[in-house]
């Protein structure tokens, strides 16, 4: 069996990334406090705060943001990783860090019950194997 070196991983064309939290760490979660700021951006909170379950939305868009480093082995700061709904509803990732915009084409998916949210994210390094044409 082949082995791969950590510089083939880094690389490698696929990667993904899963993350599962509990719902009750984002009950009565301060929307305008600095922790927010630090974690959501402007337009999570707004769509997050208008849902029926806030808790579950923060939730289940934070695992994406912990699936997405997980996914891109960088250490990106959460408010760079934004998770918006498209207008059918199927959730996107939006890399806000410039140096990362183009480099990678990500898919997420969430899902959530009464008391855990969870997120996995596939990305495609566009970047390796010449595939990225911008």
């Amino acid at each position: 069996m082949k082995s791969f070196s950590k510089k083939t991983f880094s690389e490698s064309v696929f990667k993904i990334g899963t993350d599962l939290i509990e719902l009750d760490r984002f009950n009565n979660f301060d929307f305008n406090g600095r922790l927010a700021a630090n974690i959501f951006t402007m337009r999570e909170l707004r769509d997050c705060g208008k849902k029926q379950n806030k808790a579950a939305s923060l939730a289940a868009r934070f695992a994406a943001k912990e699936a997405v480093q997980k996914c891109l082995n960088k250490n990106l700061r959460y408010n760079l990783i934004e998770i918006v709904n498209e207008k059918k509803g199927q959730p996107k990732v939006n890399l806000l860090d410039p140096l990362m915009k183009n480099r990678y084409k990500i898919q997420v998916s969430l899902s959530h019950n009464k008391t855990m949210a969870q997120a996995f994210c596939l990305a495609i390094n566009l970047d390796s194997r010449g595939l990225n044409t911008k």
